[in-house]
């Protein structure tokens, strides 16, 4: 039976949201959650909430995917792996290490689950958006009915469907491609000038297996470069790449160095990939736990150099509300509503202070407007300010993926203020 519906409030995880929802659900099983959405004229599922804006808010029922947290099947044969939606990165990658697989990606913060990151077009630290792993979706769709999708059947609708907000059903289980289980060692380089890696960025992220950059903007040095190298061995040589000579950290460091590390992945070793490519431990939060804000803008790796220093032209307007900043890239991808749909992609992630309003003025006054000359993306999941009609141009693809919404929830069932305000013609 489901369970009782309770009216208490709940919040996302940066304490910026709370849910409007008349009805809080717990369901355990797909038979719940099709009878709720059956009987339910608003309803929106929630993930592990790591969300930061009111996308996955409603003033109906509000289903929690929590208890749908399994591994369902591991097909060897075929490389593939179904899960439930509400499972973390963190509890896959523990699951699939033990049989000789990983997923070829993971997320910064391992504790967010699989549906919610691929529904939102979250990245991580690795090749691609991690929508890129999926192959198969199954879907409660509006009229409560369970249905399962696959390119196979959809051709190149499938690529509507990937990164949908929720709007067009509750996603049930994924199947994701896996690969053999890898090695990653992990190296933090410190105080590196933004002019070399400008000059050199291909050289470091071409031979690497993921990279980050971390920075205040503050100066025209970037923090911090977290280097992730696919390895046979802990022997394997170190990548030699010549504007990091002498600039290895001796000590494991957080992103913001003031911060204690305590909670970040293992640096300077060789280990399992799914305990090197997240930036922190699964088994802890961050030690923000949550007191942070997040916005992410995605543009065309053509356009990273005059991107990265037009940002840092603006870096003393961000002095007051910034925490850190970290830039990454991703391949390109064929989702509709995929930062990274048709180009590669530089993702620019900016972590601020818990100040919503004081975060909404800067991103609608100073940042967006720099980043808007390079066609900016929003990441679906963060703050940002942009309307709808201003990101038509930016997403190729919006029209289409309009017209999919409208097909498979005519009544607008899956829809909610956020996302009128981005859909709706």
């Amino acid at each position: 039976m489901d369970q009782t519906p309770t009216d208490r409030a709940t919040t996302n995880w940066g304490r910026n949201v709370t849910y409007r929802a008349a009805h809080f659900h717990q369901p355990t099983t797909i038979e719940q959650i099709s009878r709720i959405v059956a009987s339910s004229n608003r309803v929106k599922a929630l993930g592990t909430r790591h969300s930061f804006n009111g996308s996955a808010d409603t003033t109906g029922d509000l289903i929690s995917l929590a208890g749908l947290n399994r591994v369902v099947s591991l097909d060897e044969a075929r490389s593939t792996v179904t899960v439930e939606p509400g499972i973390t990165y963190g509890q896959l990658g523990a699951a699939l290490h033990p049989r000789g697989f990983a997923v070829e990606n993971m997320p910064s913060l391992p504790h967010v689950c699989v549906g919610g990151a691929v529904q939102t077009g979250t990245h991580g630290s690795g090749t691609g958006n991690l929508s890129s792993a999926v192959v198969g979706l199954q879907m409660v769709t509006a009229d409560g009915e369970l249905r399962d999708y696959s390119r196979e059947q959809l051709g190149d609708r499938f690529d509507g469907m990937i990164v949908s907000l929720g709007l067009l059903g509750v996603v049930t289980r994924l199947t994701l491609r896996v690969r053999p289980a890898f090695l990653i060692r992990q190296t933090v380089y410190r105080d590196v000038p933004l002019a070399d890696l400008l000059v050199d960025y291909s050289q470091l992220t071409d031979r690497a297996y993921s990279v980050s950059l971390f920075t205040d903007w503050q100066t025209d040095r970037i923090n911090q470069v977290w280097m992730k190298q696919a390895v046979t061995s802990q022997e394997s040589a170190e990548l030699e790449i010549p504007f990091l000579a002498g600039r290895k950290s001796s000590v494991k460091l957080h992103p913001i160095a003031a911060t204690s590390p305590e909670f970040c992945t293992e640096q300077g070793t060789a280990g399992p990939a799914y305990q090197r490519l997240p930036h922190f431990r699964p088994d802890h939060e961050p030690s923000s736990a949550g007191a942070e804000l997040q916005s992410e803008y995605f543009i065309a790796r053509k356009d990273l150099a005059d991107a990265l220093q037009t940002v840092q032209s603006i870096g003393p307007q961000l002095r007051d509300c910034l925490m850190i900043s970290e830039v990454r890239t991703i391949d390109a991808d064929r989702f509709w509503l995929s930062g990274a749909y048709g180009r590669s992609t530089v993702g620019i992630h900016f972590t601020w202070q818990p100040d919503e309003s004081a975060v909404r003025k800067l991103l609608r006054n100073v940042v967006e407007p720099a980043l808007l000359p390079f066609a900016a993306r929003p990441h679906w999941g963060k703050v940002f300010t942009l309307a709808g009609s201003e990101l038509n141009d930016q997403y190729p693809m919006m029209q289409r993926f309009r017209e999919l919404r409208s097909a498979m929830d005519p009544a607008g069932k899956f829809m909610n203020e956020f996302s009128r305000t981005l859909f709706e013609e």
